[in-house]
């Protein structure tokens, strides 16, 4: 839902909500619709995703949202000090599709405490998330800031990627990925926290980063 146009359908001083219909597809035949608030306070940018089947049968259904952190100025994300509170990641082959998972306890994924990123190189999926209060909270800290990302109950995956492989003549490693995800890469194959959206139901989940206190 990248390339496709949203319409806005409310809109306050620190909020957006805007809606879109997925038609069915030949590769997606289902029908849904969505609304996605962004919204602005004082604790930082929130945004709630909320899916409705409106078709006539069961829809499988996840998602995915791509969030970076820049590096700073004139600088390269090896300096972050990242903190991911996942204790499994997800093993894959030489297509980037998962085989199996793997405990991250003694390997270069093992970011559950804060240490530098250094030469670390992901596209990496991670499960096993700890929470507190219901969410889990990634955090960045970088030389002048200070950022976490939390995920609600409702997103169980997190994809990150240290972009190692920019598209054209953009240097790598000016920004670093964490990507909430209610499901696991290639799991409308392998049914991995796919979600069944019955005909009338309705699934949201919300995410949103804050300055680290």
């Amino acid at each position: 839902m990248s390339f496709v146009e949203w319409q806005p359908v409310r809109w306050s001083r620190d909020a957006v909500v805007l809606s879109y219909a997925l038609p069915p597809t030949y590769g997606y035949p289902f029908q849904l619709s969505f609304e996605i608030e962004f919204a602005i306070d004082k604790s930082g940018v929130r945004s709630t995703l909320t899916a409705t089947n409106i078709g006539e049968s069961a829809a499988p259904f996840g998602t995915a949202n791509h969030t970076y952190l820049a590096a700073g100025p004139g600088g390269k994300i090896d300096d972050i000090v990242l903190t991911v509170p996942a204790d499994t990641r997800y093993v894959v082959d030489d297509r980037l599709i998962p085989t199996g998972t793997a405990p991250v306890e003694g390997t270069e994924y093992d970011f559950r405490s804060p240490r530098r990123l250094g030469g670390t190189r992901m596209d990496t999926a991670f499960t096993g998330l700890a929470r507190t209060g219901g969410a889990a909270v990634v955090r960045f800290d970088r030389p002048d800031v200070g950022v976490e990302l939390w995920v609600d109950d409702r997103h169980d995956y997190l994809q990150c990627y240290t972009d190692d492989s920019p598209e054209g003549d953009r240097p790598g490693r000016q920004g670093i990925a964490v990507e909430p995800m209610t499901c696991a890469p290639n799991a409308f194959v392998t049914g991995d926290g796919t979600i069944a959206l019955r005909p009338g139901e309705s699934h949201t989940g919300s995410f949103g980063w804050r300055i680290a206190g």
